[in-house]
């Protein structure tokens, strides 16, 4: 019981790997420079960890089942980022402004599914700020 306890305040990925038994691969997301970011479900890696500092962050949203709704719980996200302020402002231009970067949804074959956000994604009326595509 001891080691148990010792165990899960070390850490708690232990929890998840059960998760993982039924796999040959695992799905896991890489930075610039080659460093595991996120391993879902077990864990996401320290190198991400947000402060007060951070000044971007990755937003990483997957399903089993639906694209679509992948798509909504992103855009609803980031529209929940832009009206808290969570975002760039510039003393000539007072609205918020995040910067987006376009990612691809590939299947297991490499072939493309969707691109996000799209030019139809991300527009929403009576905005009070703005959104850039790079």
């Amino acid at each position: 019981m001891r080691k148990e306890k010792k165990r899960n305040q070390i850490s708690g990925i232990h929890q998840y790997i059960h998760l993982l038994e039924k796999f040959e691969e695992y799905p896991f997301l890489l930075d610039s420079e080659d460093r595991a970011v996120s391993f879902p479900p077990v864990t996401n890696s320290g190198i991400t960890r947000i402060s007060e500092d951070t000044e971007a962050i990755m937003v990483e949203v997957t399903s089993s089942t639906k694209l679509a709704d992948v798509k909504t719980v992103a855009d609803t996200l980031l529209r929940e980022m832009l009206e808290s302020g969570l975002c760039k402002k510039s003393a000539d231009d007072p609205s918020c402004v995040l910067h987006v970067h376009q990612g691809r949804v590939v299947d297991h074959e490499g072939s493309l599914r969707v691109t996000y956000p799209s030019k139809t994604d991300l527009t929403f009326q009576n905005a009070k700020f703005a959104v850039e595509r790079t």
